[in-house]
């Protein structure tokens, strides 16, 4: 890439990095790959690391922010159309947009 431009690759403080040079390119080459390598061998003990707290009942994500109980009384709420939306929202310390979301209502 940077070749295709018209460019060379040089470290100062180090010898023999010179994209300029069949050595350096070389080099180049081969610490790209192993950083390459590397991030591969992360994705991957990140995944298992993944799958066994899930295998161990972790729960990833955000903590609800509801419990069922309270879930359920925002839509009696929303549904008895006593209280505005902002004020349902205000009383359940949601966005307004969540009230919708949790309600199951879609607007458009």
């Amino acid at each position: 890439m940077l070749e295709a431009k018209g460019v060379a690759f040089k470290v100062l403080d180090q010898a023999g990095m010179d994209t300029s040079s069949a050595t350096g390119k070389l080099l180049f080459n081969i610490l790209g790959s192993i950083a390459e390598f590397e991030r591969d061998l992360i994705n991957a003990r990140t995944a298992e690391g993944r799958q066994a707290a899930k295998a161990k009942g972790v729960k990833f994500g955000r903590k609800e922010k509801l419990s069922a109980e309270q879930i359920e009384s925002l839509k009696a709420d929303f549904e008895a159309g006593v209280l505005s939306k902002e004020a349902i929202a205000n009383k359940y310390g949601i966005a307004r947009n969540s009230v919708y979301r949790l309600a199951g209502e879609v607007r458009t």
